[in-house]
């Protein structure tokens, strides 16, 4: 994870996803599918991209998307994704480890 630029969790459905956690309180920005509990760790096109579940293209489409950002951009998204992290009172513990 330490060496990705980008976390992919293509899911039908999560409860709280942990993977998803420690993305964000790594600085990587996420794209995952809008279903309960991986929508709540994503801010659309602020820390990462939600696609349709089941969506192969729209998974595609967004990491293409993903890949033609600049990595300023993907940084600025990654450091979004810890803030959430950090301010989920929820996960908040698990920024700390990291």
């Amino acid at each position: 994870m330490r060496n990705s630029d980008c976390i992919v969790l293509p899911s039908y459905r999560e409860g709280m996803p942990t993977v998803l956690a420690e993305a964000g309180a790594m600085h990587k920005p996420i794209i995952t599918t809008d279903v309960a509990g991986c929508r709540e760790m994503v801010e659309q096109e602020v820390n990462g991209y939600l696609v349709p579940a089941k969506s192969a293209e729209a998974l595609a489409n967004a990491m293409l998307k993903m890949l033609h950002l600049s990595a300023g951009e993907r940084a600025a998204m990654g450091k979004n994704a810890r803030y959430k992290i950090e301010t989920a009172s929820d996960n908040q513990s698990i920024a700390h480890f990291f």
